[in-house]
């Protein structure tokens, strides 16, 4: 085993949020000199169960020297969740061991969106938020990851948060939480709603450039108001006494059937 291998891969399984729980099973597998690594582990949740593999390979076509060298591949992730809905699978690959930590992992298997920043190969910034597409599956089986990204929408997140109906928050708690909805994360807050203090959850979206809130029983909530006003539905006197027959002949049928039904 390579000390300095085996090292190298602790602090990345805790930078991906794993912290020292594979230690000991890598230290052995490292040892055993074993071609394929499996580091599994269980998350059980009160939305259901989280499941994470990660797999570990030896260099391929190493250079002389790094024979036993061991990098982290993937991580394949699963989720059963508590309420009955069909279980999901997903492998999240890294780039020079950097990749979704375990926070986002579980969040982007909820189906929510995590915010991130990369540079192109011509050195433009650009963000993006990332989704995993579990309604198409790729031939291999698996299921595509999606990219929404900033300069195609315009979705204000700060904004968003303080257009809220009086949002119970300071600064401070602001800024942790527009942190944790670029993550992904479903965020508590209290908002007076129809001027009642109602408790709420909240979860960004930028598919619709927007901040969900959903009250304590999931239910999506909606703060827009609708200003649109139905015009009066005129009808002329050929149509007015059409439906005029119309209506006799369907309270007939009813006053018929309940009758049958006696």
């Amino acid at each position: 085993m390579v000390q300095e291998n085996y090292i190298f891969l602790t602090e990345a399984l805790e930078k991906l949020g794993f912290q020292n729980i594979f230690n000991n099973q890598l230290n052995i597998a490292m040892k055993l000199d074993l071609p394929l690594i499996d580091l599994k582990a269980n998350d059980n949740r009160k939305d259901g169960l989280f499941n994470f593999n990660v797999q570990l390979e030896k260099w391929k076509n190493p250079p002389a020297g790094k024979e036993d060298y061991y990098s982290i591949n993937r991580i394949v992730t699963g989720f059963k969740p508590e309420n009955g809905d069909p279980a999901k699978k997903h492998t999240f690959g890294l780039y020079l061991q950097k990749g979704f930590n375990v926070n986002q992992m579980r969040d982007l298997m909820r189906g929510h969106y995590v915010h991130g920043i990369f540079k192109t190969d011509k050195g433009e910034t650009l963000g993006r938020w990332q989704f995993v597409d579990f309604k198409n599956v790729n031939e291999d089986g698996t299921h595509p990851m999606k990219s929404i990204y900033d300069k195609n929408i315009e979705f204000n997140v700060t904004k968003q948060l303080n257009a809220l109906p009086h949002i119970a928050a300071t600064q401070d708690d602001k800024e942790w939480m527009l942190r944790a909805l670029y993550n992904g994360q479903k965020v508590s807050a209290s908002l007076k709603i129809k001027g009642v203090k109602e408790d709420v959850m909240l979860l960004a979206n930028p598919r619709t450039a927007t901040i969900d809130v959903y009250n304590a029983k999931g239910e999506k909530i909606n703060l827009t108001k609708n200003t649109m006003q139905v015009e009066e539905f005129k009808l002329d006197a050929k149509a007015a006494k059409l439906l005029e027959k119309i209506n006799k002949e369907e309270a007939l049928g009813k006053g018929q059937g309940q009758g049958q039904r006696r």
